[in-house]
């Protein structure tokens, strides 16, 4: 039970980090001069990069997360 809790977790997080729904109607607004066989590689390559910014705020969200409480902490003194 608890395992399902944390991936329905990390799933709400890497879905509000990516936003695939809010995202699609504007890619086909910028997008809707482009031929299909463009609009495609856009596509491609727009996946290519959330999927880079998913890996890159993975490893780096813990020191973000930690630095930002502890400026906190230092400046409640708490």
């Amino acid at each position: 039970m608890k395992s399902a809790k944390s991936i329905l977790l990390i799933v709400s997080v890497l879905f509000w980090l990516v936003n695939p729904i809010g995202g699609s109607p504007v890619f086909l607004l910028l997008t809707r001069e482009y031929a299909t066989q463009q609009r495609k590689l856009r596509a491609g390559r727009v996946a290519i990069n959330s999927f880079i910014l998913l890996i890159v705020w993975f490893v780096v969200r813990t020191q973000i997360l930690w630095n930002g409480v502890s400026a906190l902490v230092r400046t409640l003194h708490i």
